[in-house]
């Protein structure tokens, strides 16, 4: 975007060739406007080159940090670099930080919620290694306050489909790698945290109070959705929302919303309302044609950030106990199985394709992590 506001609307940021302004919003009141300049520029982030920029969301430390982007031109390769605005000393200084991308013709700069750490999502048109025909993507992490910044390594070879920030600022998720991709949760370090396994899944999205977490298969897929607690990092449910174009998490965080509109696609519009664990839709609406879609929105902090609802157990009566116990056993049928079968399907699967472990990453090893086989029983002498 070309003009950025802080969440408070105190300052505004404008981009202009080779500069980012930085304008106080008082001063559109109190000074008067030139005719030739505009507002007064209180003070100026000059990077040559620079097509892209973006603002952190809150101040820290006073300062407020501006990452911009230098996409590759010439042979000389792409470039993001991280400037601080002192609200203070009224003046830019920096850079910073500074990160060379190769190969780099776009990039998305997505800050975290508290400021401090800043993921860059490159993309380049042409793949160097011949594996993809639409080009390459990188992901990259840079903090405030430290000059270092460092790789995003992914656990599986591929695209990285989507990316995002826990709207708390502590960790992201990424969809990484060749369908079926691997979703990894990672801290603000950039450093591997837990593995959901192994799905068709392009779209990451994070309920507004950060604990549930769906990832589905929207767009091109068929519309699979997993719900997670990430406080618990255990998931809990799944369902399916065919030819969803919009979807979005209600303010409470208790549902979810998937919907199919126009002109993406002009049959079968309506809307589906999901509970958070991926139970329902307990709401849907068929309509003839739709073009939005989108919950009433709410102030943060108007609703309570709630955990899931423990399970409801049915009452067990002593008479239904007694039936059952007297009614006779029913024959199992149980699955056939060739002669000397394991019953293990492993070796079904497609040649080439792994199988995604899923579960807790250990901090050295950046794999995932694996409860220590038992120990074996000493042998037992006999006199």
């Amino acid at each position: 975007d070309t003009i950025q506001w802080l969440e408070d609307e105190s300052y505004c940021f404008r981009l202009v060739t080779n500069e980012v302004h930085v304008l106080v919003v008082s001063s559109f009141e109190t000074e008067v406007k030139d005719a030739d300049n505009g507002f007064p520029v209180e003070s100026k982030v000059f990077h040559k080159g620079v097509t892209h920029y973006k603002v952190s969301p809150c101040a820290v430390a006073g300062s407020i940090g501006v990452a911009v982007f230098e996409p590759e031109h010439g042979g000389k390769p792409g470039r993001v670099s991280l400037y601080d605005y002192s609200f203070v000393k009224k003046a830019a200084s920096g850079p910073h930080c500074s990160r060379t991308i190769f190969g780099a013709s776009e990039a998305a700069l997505l800050w975290n919620s508290t400021g401090t750490s800043l993921l860059i999502h490159s993309h380049s048109d042409v793949d160097n290694s011949n594996a993809s025909y639409y080009g390459s993507t990188g992901l990259y992490i840079m903090r405030r306050g430290s000059d270092e910044s460092s790789i995003v390594d992914q656990s599986k070879e591929g695209p990285i489909h989507d990316v995002k920030w826990s709207p708390i600022g502590d960790k992201f998720v990424v969809n990484a790698g060749t369908m079926p991709c691997h979703s990894t949760l990672f801290n603000d370090k950039g450093e591997a945290v837990f593995q959901f396994g192994a799905a068709h899944r392009n779209t990451i999205c994070w309920a507004p109070h950060g604990r549930f977490l769906c990832l589905a298969g929207f767009g091109n897929l068929a519309g699979e959705m997993d719900f997670y607690d990430v406080l618990r990092l255990k998931k809990m449910g799944s369902n399916i929302s065919h030819c969803s174009t919009s979807f979005e998490w209600s303010p409470d965080s208790r549902y979810f919303m998937t919907a199919t509109l126009a002109p993406r696609m002009n049959v079968d519009n309506g809307f589906k309302i999901f509970k958070y664990n991926g139970v329902g839709p307990v709401l849907q609406r068929n309509l003839d044609r739709a073009f939005d879609c989108c919950w009433r929105p709410a102030l943060t902090g108007v609703y309570p950030n709630r955990g899931p609802s423990p399970k409801r157990t049915p009452p067990t009566s002593t008479s239904t106990t007694t039936t059952a116990a007297a009614a006779p056993t029913a024959a199992v049928s149980v699955a056939y199985r060739p002669p000397r079968s394991t019953g293990n399907v492993d070796h079904f699967g497609l040649r080439g394709e792994s199988q995604a472990v899923v579960g807790k990453v250990g901090a050295a090893s950046g794999k995932p992590s694996s409860a220590a086989p038992p120990a074996a029983a000493a042998p037992v002498k006999y006199a």
